[in-house]
């Protein structure tokens, strides 16, 4: 659990660091009243903090590493021996091709108890369609990190109030999206002008084409953060051992 604990202080770094950002920047990204037809308005001409992605990978390692950390403590409870090739079993493919890793675990005297392996494929389900699939993209993203930087500049400003001046109506609710901390735009062929009291609200996202692509950094790390721990649990309660 102390890689958890660890990815638990990196993501409230992160948060601070975001929020900071944000509130820094909060006049520039409304700073015009009205957007035009195609005319933009606002934006974060700055990119993030220097070390902001370094912090986001550092949590996400830290919640997959936990998983492998476990996993060596069951193949040693159940009397085996891990080695370099020991870890977490996720599977791209499917259920047939997850349990197929786990066999050959056992089959080389590498893997857990048949009840650790039974609550890996019946309940945690990594695999595709599977419960686990938020799981298989932290995975996935702490692959990527090895080879890029993770941080997405896709901005979401929501809860916005405008008024469209030429069909007289009030709108609630307007989202508006910034892809690397460019512009805010609106290409509907009208114009539009921003409530400052409708109180925005700002939030910095995954890129588009990354595992959870659109969803918010800091909510998708707590709940990361939350299913990693859950897991831990169940695997410590039916492994029968404690999970450091």
């Amino acid at each position: 659990m102390l890689k958890v604990e660890r990815a638990k202080h990196h993501i409230t770094n992160l948060e601070t660091t975001l929020a900071a950002y944000v509130a820094a920047s909060k006049e520039r990204l409304i700073a015009q009243g009205e957007i035009g037809p195609r005319k933009q308005v606002g934006t974060l001409t700055t990119p993030v903090p220097r070390h902001t992605p370094t912090i986001l990978g550092d949590a996400i390692h830290n919640l997959r590493a936990a998983l492998d950390h476990a996993y060596c403590v069951l193949i040693e409870a159940n009397g085996h021996t891990y080695d370099s090739w020991s870890k977490f079993p996720f599977s791209k493919q499917s259920i047939k091709d997850l349990k197929g890793s786990i066999n050959g675990q056992i089959t080389a005297r590498k893997g857990p108890s048949k009840g650790v392996r039974d609550l890996i494929v019946d309940v945690i389900q990594l695999y595709p369609g599977g419960n686990g699939s938020d799981l298989q993209f932290l995975h996935d993203l702490d692959i990527a990190d090895k080879h890029t930087v993770l941080l997405s500049t896709v901005i979401r400003l929501s809860n916005v109030t405008v008024m469209i001046p030429e069909i007289r109506m009030q709108i609630s609710g307007v989202v508006f999206e910034s892809d690397r901390y460019g512009w805010f735009s609106v290409d509907d062929g009208m114009t539009h002008v921003i409530d400052y009291n409708s109180n925005p609200t700002f939030e910095i996202c995954f890129e588009r084409g990354q595992p959870f692509e659109g969803r918010g950094i800091i909510d998708t790390l707590n709940m990361l953060h939350g299913r990693v721990t859950d897991t831990l649990h169940r695997l410590a309660h039916t492994g029968g051992v404690p999970l450091e």
